[in-house]
């Protein structure tokens, strides 16, 4: 809504919790829309509840594109103290970032099924398939990744440049 030129007297945000309220809110009438990430958005849509606007991990918004869709964060001394642990984290989400965008949907789905139970199988595929499209498998920050970023969530405290400068590749 930000990115749209909406602003808060144009739409009520609310708090409404995790997935399962949302769709549920969503379904029932208690709200308008909501934004989310993979695959939940996916699931009032499937039953038919829900039409989507736009579909992000496609590129259904080039103002946003791209945008850190994953991240790391940690304090700077916590890196210098604990380096092998950093480079272990950012090994794994390069691995995992690659292996979403180069492997089968079903085997991805077969390794994280157990965080997923009650996403039905057409959906689990769906969304690993539209993961697949956003997934950073550099694992590299650039500066219009930072610029989208803060304007998609309306992030106004901090800048583009002050964010950017916090990313580091020596741990990669």
């Amino acid at each position: 809504m930000r990115v749209g030129g909406l602003g808060e007297n144009d739409v009520e945000v609310v708090a409404i919790g995790g997935p399962p309220n949302l769709i549920a809110a969503l379904e029932r009438g208690q709200i308008d829309g909501f934004a989310i990430s993979i695959p939940h958005y996916m699931v009032p849509v499937a039953r038919g509840n829900a039409v989507m606007w736009v579909d992000n991990p496609a590129g259904g918004d080039p103002s946003v594109d791209p945008f850190l869709m994953e991240s790391i964060l940690t304090t700077e001394s916590y890196a210098a103290d604990n380096p092998d642990v950093v480079k272990g984290m950012i090994r794994a989400i390069r691995r995992a970032a690659e292996d979403i965008a180069t492997k089968p949907a079903t085997e991805i789905r077969d390794m994280v099924r157990a965080a997923f139970k009650k996403v039905p199988d057409e959906l689990m595929l769906k969304g690993i398939e539209a993961c697949a499209m956003a997934v950073n498998r550099s694992g590299k920050v650039t500066k219009p990744m930072t610029e989208n970023t803060l304007r998609l969530f309306g992030k106004t405290e901090v800048t583009a440049d002050q964010l950017y400068t916090t990313f580091t590749d020596a741990y990669f």
